[in-house]
């Protein structure tokens, strides 16, 4: 059914102006707004057709500019969409009178006036030399950073762009170009375009901030590729990018064991929307033959502890009935990886245990609260003891039990049971953080605990924090205790 919309907040990263004299600068821009219904509710997993317009007038005359989205994917209210792709945008029509005017599913919203902004600074975006008059920017300059102070007429780019940065200033020294470079305090103020998340960042002298949302962390979009495997174990795919790891000093009921960190992914990788169950784990007994090491048995069947679903003899396995879709309990990290190894073997493709920063990357989805849904957590959302709540937050339901996977709500990147339900391993050996920026983190070499996060069915909130870990031997196993696989990117 057709929703009305009733409400529209936008973020619009717009241009940063120079002195031009005759050819026009194309350029595009990151657009973000925020759609409720007539309710007043987020509007999430619709897509709507966008309109944009430019007009000179905030009502009548003629458009300037437009450019139409047919299906545009709306997540928990948020929206993005790149302007001036599909039709070129001439930079040269950009004044102080200039308004954005936006139809959503025909209907057409008040127009919204820009007052300015920041070009997405890429280098085929340079100018050229007759367009600056003898101080030329070039391609090359632009390319490689070295835009230097004798290249502007004057150290600062002046009062009427400055504010449009929001007052950080704008030198020759502290125009940046690319992804890597790295903020600390020599750098505050300096700007960049992240060409990852296409989006221009500042630093405030610790981490890079967006200029449209102030927040560091990578904005969920539209949900990434995904595919289903044999198991029916469905994965997602998650983009490569960067995000704080650990919690603030701040953060309620945290631990000393979280020291914020910046962590860079890479390269994309694909997570499995839910827990491995316990009919997909099965599936692996019985295909296997085998139940582990004599003395170390990978998992506990329920002859073996009542709380497990798991019944019967090597080879002749079956799952208790109704708990065919419960996540998988009593399995030891070495059973989690050599069911990995086994589908890798068995679907020619590297299924692994995440690392550990991959755990938590997809478990924020670009959130830097202690729950993907918030500063609380509310048991419609995660499956825990909501008797204890995390410090200030009410109390909720507390089940005693797992539930099925997938049945409870999926964070912004649709990525079910994060917090709660079974605690999950992750490849790494447990150890201290690092305390400087790190790629691709895989955590030491050798140890004796693997690590554990996200909190389980019996947890107190405080566990199930996007940054709890904690630490087991390889062998354990217990009822609230079991795994999902990762897959490499394509």
């Amino acid at each position: 059914m057709k929703k009305q919309l009733a409400m529209l907040s936008i973020i619009l990263l717009c241009v940063l102006l120079m002195p031009i004299k005759s050819k026009a600068l194309p350029f595009i821009t990151t657009y973000q707004g925020f759609l409720t219904n007539k309710a007043g509710s987020a509007l999430d997993n619709e897509s709507v057709k966008l309109e944009f317009g430019m007009y000179h007038q905030q009502t009548g005359g003629t458009s300037i500019w437009s450019e139409t989205h047919e299906s545009v994917y709306i997540s928990r209210g948020v929206f993005t969409v790149t302007l001036g792709e599909t039709t070129p945008f001439d930079a040269s029509l950009l004044t102080d009178n200039l308004y954005l005017e936006i139809k959503i599913n025909g209907e057409v919203r008040p127009r919204e006036r820009i007052t300015g902004g920041l070009i997405s600074l890429r280098s085929e975006h340079a100018a050229v030399a007759d367009t600056v008059k003898d101080n030329a920017i070039t391609t090359n300059k632009i390319a490689n950073g070295s835009i230097t102070q004798d290249k502007f007429a004057g150290n600062v780019i002046q009062d009427s762009i400055q504010n449009a940065f929001a007052n950080h200033t704008i030198t020759a020294q502290n125009l940046v170009i690319g992804y890597a470079t790295e903020c600390n305090s020599n750098r505050e103020g300096a700007l960049r375009y992240n060409q990852s998340l296409k989006i221009m960042e500042f630093c405030n002298g610790s981490e890079w901030q967006s200029m449209a949302t102030g927040n560091s962390e990578p904005q969920p979009q539209t949900p990434g590729e995904q595919f289903t495997n044999s198991l029916g174990m469905t994965f997602v795919r998650i983009p490569a990018g960067s995000f704080t790891m650990g919690s603030p000093p701040d953060e309620p009921e945290r631990d000393d064991d979280e020291v914020q960190h910046k962590v860079t992914l890479t390269k994309s990788y694909y997570m499995q929307t839910t827990e491995v169950t316990n009919g997909q784990f099965v599936s692996f007994l019985n295909d296997i033959n085998k139940r582990g090491p004599d003395g170390e048995p990978w998992f506990k069947t329920k002859s073996e502890n009542s709380w497990s679903h798991i019944q019967g003899e090597t080879g002749h396995f079956q799952v208790e009935n109704g708990y065919e879709d419960h996540p998988v309990i009593y399995v030891s990290w070495y059973g989690a990886t050599t069911m990995a190894e086994w589908l890798s073997t068995k679907e020619a493709k590297n299924y692994r245990l995440p690392t550990e920063a991959e755990w938590e990357y997809a478990a924020r989805a670009g959130t830097t609260t202690p729950f993907a849904f918030g500063n609380c957590l509310s048991t419609d959302h995660a499956n825990y003891n909501g008797d204890n709540p995390l410090s200030g937050c009410p109390k909720g339901e507390y089940r005693g039990t797992t539930v099925i996977v997938g049945s409870l709500s999926a964070n912004a990147w649709g990525l079910y049971d994060f917090h709660g339900n079974v605690y999950e391993w992750v490849c790494d050996w447990y150890s201290a953080y690092s305390t400087t920026d790190v790629s691709d983190p895989t955590g030491p070499a050798t140890g004796s605990d693997r690590v554990v996060r996200g909190g389980g069915w019996g947890s107190v909130a405080r566990g199930c924090r996007s940054a709890g870990r904690n630490g087991l031997g390889p062998v354990s196993a217990y009822d609230g205790l079991g795994f999902r696989l990762c897959a490499p990117g394509r």
